[in-house]
């Protein structure tokens, strides 16, 4: 049976811990979160990229899939604002409407795009953005 050694508080709720195996030998570190701890070496990266997946094809709007499906699409480097008047004249929906799923996407990390001290970057899809698009064209 394994025994938890907790090593460290991350933040309030978060507990980093490692964990001594049975044979005593090695080591590995498991995440707590609230005081359950979920041991980090379960699954697979491959587990993990389909759990990631299936829960984006889940929780991402309609607007949100066809967006990152566009930006992955995109011929040619473009910036944020020019995309936002492209694909809301394309979607027939209103600039704010892009901007909004836009922000979105940008906090969950699967769009990246200038920002007002920064301006002129383009618009891409970045790698977390990728492996869910693989899977929405599915």
């Amino acid at each position: 049976m394994d025994h938890a050694i907790s090593v460290g508080l991350a933040t309030p709720q978060h507990h980093k811990a490692q964990i001594l195996n049975s044979d005593h030998r090695t080591m590995r570190e498991d995440y707590s979160i609230t005081g359950r701890t979920i041991p980090l070496a379960v699954l697979s990266t491959e587990e993990l990229v389909t759990a990631i997946q299936t829960i984006s094809k889940e929780r991402l709007t309609t607007k949100q899939k066809l967006i990152l499906k566009e930006i992955e699409r995109l011929p040619e480097e473009m910036t944020v604002t020019k995309f936002v008047v492209h694909f809301a004249g394309t979607l027939h929906c209103s600039e704010t409407a892009v901007w909004n799923n836009l922000r979105q996407l940008h906090a969950m990390e699967l769009v990246h795009y200038g920002g007002p001290n920064t301006r002129g970057i383009p618009l891409t899809i970045t790698p977390l953005g990728k492996i869910i698009c693989n899977r929405l064209e599915e």
